[in-house]
């Protein structure tokens, strides 16, 4: 499984957004510059700032306008932050696989070769599986530990997007209090179509997390 300062999907996603071209983005590749993670030691250390001479180095032979070049000191200074705080996060949380978060551009990337694989599901409603599904197995898989998980927790996705939407309810009990309650959206659903799909579900995520890339 690969961490956000270590995705290539995580980095290429990134540099798009700070304003680099695919072409530069593969002239960086090219030179082996694959992730925030090695972007954060390719020129200076953590905390220091880079010249234009040691940006340019980092695309070899394709030359580059002073646009490109603060393009890339800002996401040069954002791997710096992020590996730092990947760092103070390791050491604070420790072992809890609980913590760890599988970043989006890694997810999507991988649903996207689950879905060109299984291509006789939709992968929509009952088998879209809930992306906290994802960060759950990412999480034992990153701390190498095996930790029981409760059924429950493998929703779909839509589901997981109704579940924040809480539904206030008033009653009246038998001595003619007035009582107040809250359930989600998730509580509405019946348990028999719950234990029919979630084999299905934990199914597709084991497809598309677990196993290894080829």
């Amino acid at each position: 499984m690969t961490s956000l300062t270590e995705s290539r999907h995580a980095f290429e996603a990134r540099a798009r957004e700070v304003g680099l071209a695919d072409d530069d983005i593969a002239a960086l590749t090219g030179t082996g510059i694959t992730s925030l993670a090695r972007l954060a030691f390719a020129t200076v250390q953590p905390g220091a700032q880079p010249t234009n001479e040691q940006v340019r180095e980092l695309f070899g032979t394709r030359v580059v306008n002073a646009g490109v070049i603060a393009a890339t000191k800002r996401l040069i200074f954002e791997s710096h932050t992020l590996v730092v705080a990947d760092l103070k996060q390791k050491v604070e949380k420790g072992d809890d696989p609980t913590s760890q978060k599988l970043n989006p551009a890694e997810r999507e990337a991988r649903i996207l070769r689950q879905k060109a694989r299984l291509t006789g599901l939709t992968h929509h409603g009952v088998e879209e599986v809930a992306f906290e599904s994802y960060n759950i197995v990412y999480g034992m898989l990153q701390q190498d530990t095996l930790i029981y998980q409760h059924p429950n927790k493998f929703t779909t996705r839509q589901h997981e997007l109704q579940v924040k939407k809480a539904v206030k309810e008033v009653s009246l009990d038998g001595s003619g209090t007035i009582v107040f309650f809250a359930y989600t959206l998730l509580h509405q659903e019946r348990k028999l179509d719950q234990l029919s799909r979630l084999n299905q579900r934990t199914d597709l995520l084991a497809v598309g997390v677990c196993l290894p890339r080829y």
